[in-house]
């Protein structure tokens, strides 16, 4: 094949690129990310603009190959066939239960890999699985009560 002298290339010089390329392609497969979308949206639709195409987009700024979704989506714009306005506003409207049938999916596909790799964390509290809360959500949501509000240390209420 044409292309096998770019790919010993890059596997020779940048073997964790190839790697985690072929780790993303396989775990996030177009036509499977497609497939939970009109599988789990419920008031999105699918018309010209792919949901595979917006994680596309969303993933080249996210993984800093791009600045930004917009200078992704410039950098692609000629491939896709919807204005950047369409492109953001399917991003902004992207329902919770996709973003939990997506997540839910690539863990499932990923699961077998790092069992194979024996990449496994032990439990941090044996016999229960242990979920990670972001507290910056409550910092915004809760108030201090006065007394506390210049201490850092200080739990919420």
């Amino acid at each position: 094949m044409l292309l096998d002298k770019v790919f010993e290339r890059f596997a020779l010089y940048s073997p964790v690129t190839v790697m985690m390329r072929g780790i993303l392609t396989y775990a996030l497969p177009a036509s499977r990310i497609d497939a939970l979308f009109r599988e789990h949206a419920q008031q999105q639709y699918e018309d010209e603009l792919l949901f595979s195409t917006c994680v596309e987009i969303l993933g080249l700024a996210v993984h800093g190959v791009r600045k930004s979704v917009n200078a992704a989506y410039a950098a692609s714009c000629d491939a896709i066939q919807v204005s950047v306005t369409s492109l953001y506003n399917k991003l902004q409207g992207t329902e919770p239960a996709v973003c939990q049938a997506l997540v839910r999916e690539v863990a499932q596909r990923l699961k077998p890999i790092i069992a194979c790799l024996n990449a496994q964390r032990p439990a941090m509290v044996p016999g229960y699985r242990l979920r990670i809360l972001d507290g910056n959500h409550l910092a915004g949501t809760q108030h201090r009560l006065t007394e506390t509000r210049t201490l850092h240390s200080c739990p919420l209420p």
